[in-house]
């Protein structure tokens, strides 16, 4: 104690003495006998630590960040002995950091130099003040290329550092890693997203859609998500333009229609839009000259050319599963069968009924179902092609599936309406004196115009002024005789617009088709909707990989 600190007895020094004696066993809470009572020898040894000295202390000097700032210190060394390297390199290059070497030394050109420092190339009159910039390849164009070809980040970093590798050019010399490819292309990609949103300009269309169920942008297969494909088609010129996909909600069509309506108004475009068209399979095609848009509408009409005795030279190909939503799968696998059968019978071992039942398909599909299938996008020549398909079913042999077409057809006269009728009268397959009946029926006023009985010729539709009052084209030259109509300005111009309207929904299914095969390239949405729009224009400006594209792509 405080008192006692100045007192130097002999008790006083003999009290001091066994206290701290008894000092070490203070806080010693141990049994007295612990050391007989413990078993376990490692027990025993950790009670005899515990009574001795401490063995350490806690120090001024944390060693792991010690650590650290030495390895911060040795990697800022080795920079700076790798920019002293490159500094003399650039000195013997002539103060150029990055040449691009050509065959003809005479011939060396030095492009401008682009905002994004594609190609930096430093040249000083002072030796001294020479710098090297290391260069980002992750120009526009590059971008767009690596979003079309849907390759990954990961993919596309090797593929540079592999090809800078082999050109001769090192690594060091550009921006080149992962995270900086990554951030790079979704820079790229939204500013060319950006602008071909605003340098679109919308005419008069047609706007298409068509819905699909896909895996979620979360990569994983329990979430499905609804995306909506939302197209328009120019009746200028006929070009395809990709608006969005936007994921819905629901599946209802409410909800489809206001993403509609949100995607027009988006792009500013609500006002051009004249025709509005849902999903319908079918697409064009008249002769088996013609160039398919689809490998299977060019093997369904080689295989009809061939069973009506026509030389085909294409082979026919091993018959495979029968897609269960489209009809057109099953009228291949029929005429396969049919056509394969001659020397088959064996093989096949097809019962009566089962051959009959093939026959009276392909029967019905030949005199029946392959003319109205490829004819069924021209939309002039809609109305006809239905009226022909109606006498077609009149005529047929067989009652029972006439009964069935009509019905089916008459479920759908809807598709007669006076609007969609009007439509003929810029047809070729329509003559001109039934043209002028038609323009006589108009000018009457008729009145309403309902379908209670399917027609049976052109002249048993009424057409409407309401279509050009829709579509916005002058009418004037239904005043005129139907034959002067040729050699009329106003008739041209409607005829031009008239052919480029598309009838059919191909353009909405290659907007599905595009999200299902990029839907895991990028998992924010917005990123997401920069990429369509990128690899839609880079398929449009770029469609071949001919010598030409590529020394421009």
């Amino acid at each position: 104690m405080v008192k006692n600190r100045k007192r130097n007895s002999d008790s006083d020094g003999l009290k001091q003495k066994q206290y701290s004696i008894k000092l070490d066993q203070l806080l010693d809470i141990s049994h007295s006998s612990a050391a007989q009572m413990i078993n376990n020898e490692e027990d025993r040894q950790f009670l005899k630590l515990q009574q001795q000295s401490r063995a350490g202390c806690i120090g001024t000097v944390d060693k792991k960040l010690a650590a650290k700032e030495k390895r911060s210190l040795e990697r800022r060394k080795r920079y700076n002995e790798w920019a002293i390297s490159v500094k003399k390199q650039t000195t013997k290059e002539d103060g150029f950091c990055l040449a691009t070497s050509s065959n003809n030394d005479d011939d060396t050109d030095v492009e401008d130099l682009d905002d994004d420092n594609e190609f930096i190339m430093k040249q000083s009159s002072r030796a001294g003040k020479k710098q090297c910039k290391r260069r980002r390849v992750i120009s526009s164009k590059v971008s767009a290329v690596l979003d079309r070809t849907n390759t990954s980040t990961r993919a596309a970093t090797m593929i540079l550092a592999s090809a800078f590798n082999e050109a001769g050019s090192s690594t060091s010399t550009v921006v080149l890693s992962k995270s900086t490819v990554h951030r790079q292309r979704q820079q790229r990609r939204k500013v060319a997203a950006l602008e071909i949103k605003t340098t679109y300009v919308p005419s008069i269309s047609v706007v298409h859609w068509d819905g699909k169920l896909i895996p979620d942008l979360c990569h994983t297969t329990t979430s499905i998500s609804d995306r909506l494909a939302i197209l328009l088609s120019s009746l200028n010129d006929g070009n395809v333009k990709l608006l969005g996909v936007p994921k819905l909600q629901s599946g209802s069509g409410q909800a489809a229609a206001n993403a509609v309506v949100d995607n027009l108004k988006s792009w500013s475009c609500e006002s051009q839009i004249i025709v509005v068209s849902d999903t319908v399979k079918a697409f064009i095609s008249k002769e088996l000259q013609q160039k398919q848009l689809r490998e299977d509408y060019r093997e369904l009409i080689a295989l009809a050319a061939r069973a009506v005795g026509l030389d085909v030279s294409e082979p026919i190909r091993k018959p495979g599963a029968i897609h269960r939503a489209r009809w057109m799968a099953k009228a291949i696998y029929s005429l396969k069968m049919q056509l394969l059968l001659d020397g088959n019978e064996n093989v096949l071992q097809l019962t009566d009924q089962q051959l009959q039942g093939i026959q009276r398909f392909n029967h019905f599909v030949l005199k029946v179902y392959i003319q109205s299938w490829f004819t069924c996008c021209s939309a002039v020549d809609a109305a006809v092609n239905d009226i022909s398909l109606i006498n077609r079913l009149h005529d047929y042999e067989e009652v029972h599936l006439c009964k069935i077409g009509l019905m089916m057809i008459k479920r759908h006269s809807w598709y007669l309406s006076n609007e969609m009728a009007t439509l003929c009268l810029f047809s070729d397959l329509v003559s001109l004196e039934n043209k002028a009946a038609l323009v006589t029926a108009m000018i009457s006023e008729r009145g309403p115009h309902l379908l209670t009985t399917l027609p049976d010729s052109i002249t048993d539709l009424q057409i409407s002024r309401e279509f050009f009052t829709t579509t916005r084209i002058n009418c004037s030259f239904l005043d005129i005789p139907v034959k002067d109509w040729p050699h009329n300005n106003d008739y041209y111009d409607a005829l031009r617009l008239t052919k480029n309207l598309k009838c059919v929904n191909d353009s909405a299914e290659r907007g599905v088709a595009l999200i299902q095969k990029f839907s895991a390239a990028a998992v924010d949405e917005e990123q997401q909707q920069f990429l369509l729009q990128v690899v839609e224009k880079h398929r449009q400006d770029f469609a071949s990989c001919n010598r030409e594209d590529l020394e421009q792509i």
